[in-house]
Formats: C-alpha cells, sequence, structure tokens
C-alpha cells in the first residue's frame, strides 16, 4: 500500500498541466493511479509530459470557469486534490507603471486563480470527508524583484491564503500546505529572464544561489507528494522551500 493510498487519494485537478512544474507533478500522481485532470489556457496539451485522464482548456482567473470544473466532472470521482501550479510572469514594469489591466491580469491568476478554484472544489472534499491542497508559491515572494513586483505580491498573498485555508480547513480533514520553488530548469524560467533556456538564465544570474544548480521540476514533484502523503491531521499550514539556499 502506497502512502497516497492510505489517506484514499483518488482524483486531483492539477493546474498549468501545459508545462512548467505541473507536468512532473501530472506524472507522479498517475504513477500511484491517482486519476487527474488537468487544467490549462492552452488549446492543446502535450499527454506525453503530462498524462491526463481529463483535460479543460480554460482562464482559471474566471470563477465561473472553475465552478465548471466540479459541474462537469465526468471521470466519477469526486475531487480529493488540488494542486495550484499555474502562473504568469510579469516583467519589466515596475508597479507604478503597470496599469489596471496589467496588475489584475497578474493578481487574477497569480492569486485568484487559487481561490476560485479552492472554493469550488472545497464544498465537494467536505462532503467527501477529507482532501488535500497544494499550492506553489515563490521565492520571489520573499525576495522582490524590481520589474516583477505584481507577481511577487501575488505569491506573497498565496503564502497568507494557504495558512488562512489551513486554519479554516482543518476540522474538515483537508490539509493546505505550500511548496515554494527556486530557480527550476523549465522552459519558463529562462523566457522570464530573456534567455532561450534555463541554463543560459542560470549562468547569467545577478544573485547567485548558493547550491550553484537549478532545482529540477521532479524534485518539486516530490515535495507536493510530500503533503499529499501526510494526513491532515499531522500536516497542514507548512511551507516547504526549495531554492538551493537563496532565500537564506
Amino acid at each position: 500500500m502506497t502512502a497516497v493510498e492510505s489517506v484514499r487519494r483518488r482524483h486531483a485537478l492539477v493546474t498549468g498541466a501545459g508545462g512548467g512544474i505541473a507536468p512532473a507533478v501530472v506524472r507522479e500522481l498517475r504513477a500511484l493511479g491517482v486519476l487527474v485532470t488537468g487544467v490549462d489556457i492552452k488549446d492543446e496539451l502535450d499527454r506525453d509530459a503530462a498524462p491526463v485522464n481529463a483535460y479543460r482548456r480554460g482562464d482559471i482567473a474566471d470563477a465561473d470557469f472553475c465552478e465548471s470544473i466540479v459541474r462537469e466532472n465526468g471521470l466519477g470521482a469526486t475531487f480529493d486534490v488540488l494542486v495550484n501550479c499555474a502562473a504568469i510572469p510579469q516583467e519589466g514594469a515596475e508597479l507604478h507603471e503597470l496599469t489596471p489591466d496589467e496588475w489584475g491580469a497578474s493578481l487574477g491568476v497569480n492569486l485568484n486563480g487559487a481561490w476560485n478554484l479552492a472554493r469550488a472544489l472545497v464544498p465537494g472534499m467536505i462532503e467527501a470527508g477529507g482532501g488535500a491542497i497544494v499550492h506553489l508559491a515563490s521565492t520571489s515572494a520573499m525576495k522582490p524583484r524590481v520589474g516583477s513586483g505584481a507577481y511577487s505580491v501575488a505569491k506573497a498573498a498565496i503564502r497568507a491564503l494557504s495558512r488562512a485555508q489551513a486554519l479554516e480547513l482543518a476540522r474538515h480533514g483537508i490539509s493546505v500546505n505550500t511548496v515554494i520553488p527556486g530557480a527550476t530548469r523549465t522552459a519558463q524560467y529562462g523566457k522570464n529572464w530573456g534567455f532561450e533556456s534555463a541554463e543560459e538564465a542560470f549562468a547569467h544570474r545577478v544573485t547567485p544561489i548558493p547550491s550553484g544548480r537549478l532545482v529540477e521540476p521532479e524534485q518539486i514533484a516530490d515535495a507536493v507528494m510530500f503533503f499529499l502523503r501526510q494526513p491532515a491531521a499531522s500536516v497542514t499550514g507548512s511551507e516547504l522551500k526549495l531554492d538551493g539556499g537563496y532565500t537564506i
């Protein structure tokens, strides 16, 4: 019996399934026999990278879309896991230079989307007797960068959202925890810094990372799985940081 089976995880919703860290999370869940519904804004999903059982295309900043995921769930199992990996970068403009639309777009996906989905899924988790939520934050929440202020604000708020939800949902057997990735080997990490690859971006970092290496997506997925393996009575409201010592 695996640890995930011991807490009866059956159906997970994983956002941002079209790239970045989320496909590694999907693969870990599927390897343990957990049904996975993936969500992303992309028209098509690479099913080899992210072997989901079902795919929903849409914008998680839209509360109606998030509610429709539950309403139109066709896999025959209530969602008892939510892993919020979806994020959009915000680079270049300082906070006072952002338009209201730019500010709203960043918070819409990076913060509101996580709240929208929890709002949609939590009633079913309560009715089913428990569940687990894992939010992905960012080291930007602790060390903001010039030109990425809205993203930093949203990810700092994710940390607070996770703790507040943990406090409220513990009595329902629902754990809520946060994984905080640092510089991770994804295509998006390279693009965020204006480079073709994560390796090239890492080589040009102004602020060094003590470990001297990128974090692998599979390591982030392992951290997510750690929280999913724990009974809600034992681990909730916690954070696990994987950043090579960057925020020490």
